[in-house]
């Protein structure tokens, strides 16, 4: 399935570009890690949080994000927490001088449940596998942008809850006036123009139906000259799809109703957007996460998919590169 392909029977969409994923895949295995299922990840880091590796015994920053082997220790300052989101489910919380080893069949003692499906929505953004020369290829990245002076921002290759979803773009010149059209393969859905750079679908236009892929573009322009965007894509979700991820919403706030701004919350939301194919949702929640935790790889690397599956080439290729950084800091 390519980042064009939105229409699926499950609902579920997890295409990202393959050179982009396997570059950020590799960025938080352990150096000379063996190739294994990790146990554990890092969802919540605040304050001193260490991690000592099990092949190497000597503790280090952790990192939101970082995934945990067998073996692996955990250790907590005096004023620090964290969070361990476990393979099998369990959301285990470290208080302030908590330390502890990691083991698919060690105590979860207080934590927990995430249920299966949201365990995998969330694996699917943290896959650990890939070839140890594919992180190469990260720096031969170039830009996949349109090139256009004209940007379109969202939405972008993703579904959208709304019928009368709010069209946006940036531009690059002193435009006259803009002509945005939604299309479908059959032709012009509607079209108007304007000023400003962003227009919201009318409620008096031709209704959008759902589960039906609709493209839109936007020409600006210049003097005698006109500029044209790219073409991208959206899907209005179906009711019982909305429905649904409504439902996901509020199953996901009660697992979290006693913390409902930490990362761990947020890590769980935001994969489920993703799988759902709300990707500027997702890239939304993600971004924030990477605020929280400014010092992290991992938010970065997620962004980098998600940017391509949107075909944001240059902001993927960007995020993909602060991971890197980050990672050689670490």
């Amino acid at each position: 399935m390519t980042p064009m392909d939105l229409a699926t029977s499950s609902g579920r969409r997890s295409a990202v570009c393959v050179l982009l994923a396997a570059a950020a895949l590799l960025l938080l295995r352990a150096p000379g890690a063996a190739a294994q299922d990790h146990v554990a990840l890092i969802t919540d880091v605040d304050g001193n949080v260490e991690v000592a590796a099990a092949t190497s015994g000597s503790f280090v920053r952790a990192a939101w994000g970082q995934q945990l082997f067998e073996g692996d220790r955990v250790r907590t300052g005096s004023d620090a927490l964290a969070s361990l989101l476990f393979a099998d489910g369990n959301l285990l919380a470290l208080g302030a001088g908590s330390s502890i080893t990691i083991s698919q069949a060690g105590d979860r003692a207080g934590a927990r449940a995430v249920s299966g499906e949201y365990m995998a929505d969330a694996s699917d953004l943290t896959l650990h596998r890939a070839g140890q020369g594919e992180i190469g290829a990260l720096g031969g990245l170039r830009s996949g942008g349109s090139g256009s002076r004209i940007a379109l921002e969202g939405p972008r290759n993703t579904r959208v809850r709304s019928a009368n979803p709010v069209l946006s773009w940036k531009a690059s010149g002193d435009f006259d006036i803009y002509m945005v059209e939604v299309l479908t393969e059959d032709g012009v859905v509607w079209s108007t123009e304007t000023e400003e750079t962003s227009v919201a679908y009318p409620a008096d236009a031709p209704a959008l139906e759902p589960s039906t892929r609709y493209l839109w573009k936007v020409s600006g322009e210049e003097m005698l000259d006109m500029v044209n965007s790219e073409i991208v894509t959206f899907e209005v979700l179906a009711p019982g799809q909305l429905q649904a991820v409504k439902d996901g919403e509020a199953e996901i706030a009660t697992m979290f109703a006693d913390d409902p701004e930490s990362s761990s919350h947020l890590y769980v939301l935001g994969s489920f957007y993703a799988s759902e194919g709300l990707l500027d949702a997702a890239i939304e929640v993600f971004t924030r996460i990477s605020h929280m935790h400014p010092d992290s790889a991992m938010p970065h690397e997620i962004l980098g998919k998600l940017y391509s599956d949107v075909d944001l080439k240059d902001d993927a290729v960007q995020a993909l590169r602060k991971a890197v950084e980050l990672q050689k800091q670490n």
